[in-house]
């Protein structure tokens, strides 16, 4: 039987021989964000007056923080973009960055971030820079590479701290120059921060910032008020306020969204990226609605960091075509971009259903120098799973300017959802150099910018839909848009236009509850006069809805693949050679999307062997396959596993769901004859399942058609059912759930301590047992386990496993384990053994924190043959001590007690983990035995020449590290090796 890992990305598409349309293009925003906490060791923090504060500085830091979390309960908005394949769906980094030449380094090369300057007033100044040259820089990356500036307190750019000094300074020049050189880059010259009330009035947080960041960051409201402190005056930014957050666009705001851009310079040139924004705190103290007053720092830092991932999180992909073509007619060429954005959402409790607003942003230009002009545009939208509706407001879709160009200024902050994500990302962040160079900068590209001067076009009779369409499962319609036209006199006619298309989608979350996906799937047509089509948009989009849930009985999507990347999960195989061989692949089809297709890759032996992905066409003689592993032990009951497809299959052909029980695969589901439009399809599969499987069939006839195309696959299952009870594991010492040893449990944690129950006997005290707990997790988690005894006294935790020697001293009872979360959330699996003091041992992994080594556990390579294993153990930075770039580890075996064990080691390695999971080796340049000496070259490779370590014996390891503190999320040490000697219980 054949495997092969397949990653096939082709586009199923004929295309004429004048017309090219390019791939579509990720822009600079995918619902991910990274984030640089600049927080330089020797720098303080500096509020208001004379007050350097290294605390303060922390506090905004752990502020931040906070609203960066990975937690259900917080985190960011509970309806996004899905983006990645783990749970909850959206990519999102930070770092503190501690050194100089790291920020210097952000700030000189860095694209698509957000900084956060937890230093309020001061601006720290890296070697080599003036103080005007350093702002010069900022604002360079801010207009040219879309770094988003988050200023966290006080008058921004006051004061100066150059690497090396030892205090801060005011700026050169004095202090509001430094600001004043800072906003001279978006044209604005002369602005202050200083009030003509009182800087201690207090101000309310704006209505729109409020009811925007509520929904992901319910702690705002400990600063539903502020003091006025050090406000933007509403006049000078009125052209480039996207949200306020205090105050008021009328008069001043002690808080605001600033888009970082030139109103002259928005033809984007073709070396920029796009531009970022600046995120205005001017504040000092901080208040609850009814004035209580809270942490100033830590809410400066948690509503600024908020404010700008905001920014981030509710941008879908954009979508670029262009063509260019000679005919009768002349020279044309054609372009058109689009970029969908949630712009609102709302849970209404009465009717168990969410609400979602969805904002289309359409720009399509043409430049000609023949009779051509573009005639209308063609929206679709559909492909929803059962339960969903979506409606076209063409009351509220926007189309074309009543008055020539338009500015920056937003006038109705009812409508500012409309307009502040086109605003901020379509065209400003979105727009690539094939566009700049069709529209050739004449005047520069339209911004969705005034709402209120934008033509609703979409609902006149003669311009398109004259009515809001009813609620249905697709959209579909066709408007004339309002273009504008320019003709500088060099032979070519520039017409362009812009569009917002509003949509409203309502989900009914009626056993939907925890985190559910929601795929959709759209295209945009920009026909000529004649009504030909010019070009095609086709794009596939997934919402990631979160949904509060009760204590038991809850219903979650716990695993979706939308195929929008590699297959690396799936093993791949075709077991009929018989035709040759053919796969599952992932391919783009239209209607759009990344979907798997089960003939792929492969010949077809019907058609003289040409691929089957040029025909389009499956090949007989197939028994073709794509698998992947599942652990379902944590789910209630048998789970529902849901696919997205359509298909046309010849008669004695089929596809068989299923999946691997007790040793053999069991039928779940099997699909015959054709549909051609999506559906959605479902399956019962018992939480035993070990994998399961997609296998296409087809006979030996000749009669063979499209086969079958996945779209998406599911899982949603039934939690909790922690330690297999059915129920939620305690939260608490004393509703721990009971639980026995040697034993292992699946289970499911969230927000909320799990805390588990076993007997410790007075046997097991006299005879001096182990007590050795581990645990598997998601990767992206981190979950801390704690040993308590009877009496709830502390005896010791670990991420990975906890080792605890049991000593007479210790009382008899039921003892605790508590499992919490510390970064993310998901299944997880742990394992409570007795080891006893006698017989066989294993390595222990000891962590040099930089003071004392930390007890990472025993790690398990017993082998009763003799094979090696592999292990890893997931280490946290903040065990391990890497000043000088230096890691160091320790390997002994056994414990004391024992009478005997010895284990054979054939390799190890260490890897440094960033945020999106990359790993990157460091090193091993020195392995020291503490009897044999210089042991490195047996450990460097994986060769079966190995190190011998007998008991309480040590092997010493040092690693070279040579990346950035900022960058590591986590360690990971891998070993190789076995030990054959049982371990008795």
């Amino acid at each position: 039987m054949s495997k092969v890992k397949v990653l096939l990305l082709l586009c199923m598409l004929l295309v004429s021989s004048n017309m090219l349309i390019t791939a579509p293009l990720v822009r600079a925003s995918e619902g991910y964000a990274k984030v640089y906490i600049l927080s330089l060791t020797e720098v303080p923090c500096w509020n208001f007056g004379d007050q350097e504060s290294h605390e303060s500085k922390i506090q905004v830091k752990n502020g931040a923080i906070k609203a960066l979390e990975f937690r259900e309960d917080i985190s960011l908005p509970r309806v996004h973009p899905k983006f990645g394949k783990t749970l909850p769906y959206y990519g999102i980094s930070y770092y503190v960055v501690t050194e100089w030449s790291t920020y210097k380094g952000i700030i000189e090369s860095q694209s698509n971030i957000i900084v956060i300057n937890t230093h309020g007033e001061i601006l720290p100044i890296p070697t080599g820079y003036t103080a005007n040259g350093w702002v010069n820089k900022i604002a360079e990356a801010m207009l040219k590479r879309r770094v988003t500036w988050v200023h966290t307190g006080g008058y921004p750019f006051f004061r100066v701290w150059y690497q090396g000094a030892t205090q801060s300074q005011e700026w050169p020049s004095g202090g509001t120059n430094g600001f004043k050189n800072f906003t001279a880059h978006i044209n604005l010259n002369n602005v202050t921060c200083f009030p003509e009330e009182s800087e201690t009035l207090k101000v309310q947080m704006h209505e729109a910032a409020h009811y925007t960041l509520i929904h992901g960051w319910y702690n705002i409201t400990m600063a539903g008020k502020v003091e006025l402190g050090r406000p933007l005056k509403a006049s000078d930014f009125k052209n480039y306020t996207i949200l306020p957050i205090w105050g008021s666009e009328d008069t001043y705001m002690t808080g605001a969204l600033i888009a970082f851009v030139k109103p002259s310079e928005r033809n984007l040139p073709s070396e920029r990226i796009g531009f970022g924004a600046y995120v205005h705190i001017g504040t000092r103290k901080t208040f609850t609605y009814d004035l209580g007053e809270t942490d100033g720092d830590y809410y400066r830092g948690y509503v600024g960091a908020a404010a700008a991932i905001w920014t981030e999180t509710l941008v879908f992909k954009s979508f670029t075509a262009s063509r260019s073509y000679s005919d009768a007619w002349g020279e044309s060429h054609w372009g058109l971009t689009a970029t969908p954005v949630i712009t609102w959402y709302s849970y209404v409790t009465q009717t168990n259903r969410y609400k979602i607003s969805i904002v289309f942003g359409v720009y399509g230009c043409l430049k000609t120098s023949g009779s051509k002009f573009i005639g209308d545009v063609m929206f679709y939208l559909g492909y929803l799973p059962d339960g969903c509706v979506v409606m076209a407001r063409s009351d509220l879709s926007k189309n074309g300017y009543k008055y020539g160009k338009p500015n920056i200024y937003v006038d109705s902050w009812q409508h500012v959802r409309l307009i502040i994500k086109p605003l901020l990302f379509f065209v400003g962040l979105g727009a690539t150099g094939t566009l700049s160079a069709i529209v050739s900068g004449i005047g520069g590209v339209l911004l969705f910018s005034d709402y209120a001067l934008l033509v609703a076009s979409i609902t006149d009779p003669v311009n398109g839909v004259d009515e809001i369409q009813p609620p249905n499962n697709y959209i579909d319609f066709t408007y004339i848009p309002k273009s504008f036209y320019e003709q500088p006199g060099d032979g070519f006619t520039y017409q362009e236009f812009q569009s917002l298309i509003y949509v409203e989608l309502e989900v009914d979350m009626t056993n939907r509850e925890c985190w559910s996906i929601i795929p959709m799937q759209w295209r945009i047509t920009l026909r000529d006069n004649a009504h030909y089509a010019m070009l095609d948009l086709n794009g596939d989009c997934s919402i990631a809805i979160f949904k509060s849930f009760t204590k038991t009985g809850y219903k979650a999507t716990v695993f979706f693949e939308d195929f929008s990347g590699e297959m690396s999960d799936w093993s791949i195989g075709d077991a009929n050679s018989l035709a040759g061989l053919d796969y599952w692949g992932v391919v783009k089809t239209i209607p759009p999307g990344c979907v798997a297709w089960c003939a792929a890759v492969g010949k077809n032996s019907i058609y003289s062997e040409k691929p089957n992905i040029e025909k389009k066409l499956y090949d007989k003689q197939m028994n073709t396959y794509m698998e992947r592993p599942v652990d379902l032990r944590p789910y209630r009951t048998p789970v529902t596993l849901r696919y997205h497809l359509f298909y046309r299959i010849c008669a004695g052909d089929y596809l068989a769901v299923e999946y691997y029980n007790a040793g053999s695969w069991v039928l779940a589901d099997i699909i015959t004859g054709n549909e051609e439009v999506d559906l959605w399809r479902q399956a019962q599969i018992p939480t035993t399942a070990e994998k399961i499987r997609f296998r296409f069939y087809s006979n030996g006839d000749d009669n063979v058609d499209w086969g079958v195309y996945i779209n998406h696959i599911e899982i949603i299952a039934e939690m909790p059912n922690d330690a297999y009870t059915n129920a939620d594991a305690g939260d608490d010492f004393d509703s721990a759930t009971y639980v026995t040893h040697p034993n292992s449990y699946g289970a499911y944690l969230n927000n909320e301590e799990d805390w588990y129950k076993f007997d410790i006997i007075q046997q097991d005290i006299a005879n001096g047992k182990i007590v050795y707990i581990s645990l598997q997790k998601p990767e992206y988690a981190i979950f801390q386990m704690e040993l308590y005894d009877r009496n709830n006294q502390f005896k010791g935790s670990g991420v990975n496993t906890i080792t605890y020697h049991l000593k007479t001293s210790d009382t008899a009872g039921q003892w605790r384990l508590k499992i919490r979360p510390i970064m993310g959330f998901g299944p997880y699996s742990f394992r409570i053994e007795l080891l006893t003091s006698y017989g066989g041992g294993c390595p222990i992994l000891l962590v040099w924190n930089g003071s004392k080594y930390v007890d990472y556990g025993i790690i398990n390579i017993h082998n009763a043959e003799g094979y090696d294993v592999v292990k890893e153990i997931f280490i946290s930075t903040a065990d391990i001590n890497t000043e000088g770039q230096v890691a160091q580890l320790r390997l002994k075996e056994g414990w004391e007690g024992l009478e005997y064990s010895h284990s054979l080691v054939d390799q190890v390695k260490l890897y440094a983990v960033d945020n999106f999971g990359i790993r990157y080796q460091c090193p091993l340049i020195k392995a020291v035995h503490n009897e044999q000496g210089n042991i490195m070259l047996k450990l460097l490779f994986s060769d079966n020449v190995r190190a011998e370590i007998y008991l309480m014996q040590t092997i010493d390891l040092q690693f070279i590290v040579p990346y950035p503190k900022e960058i590591i999320k986590s360690f990971v040490f891998t070993i190789e090796g076995h030990n054959q000697e049982k371990i008795d219980y």
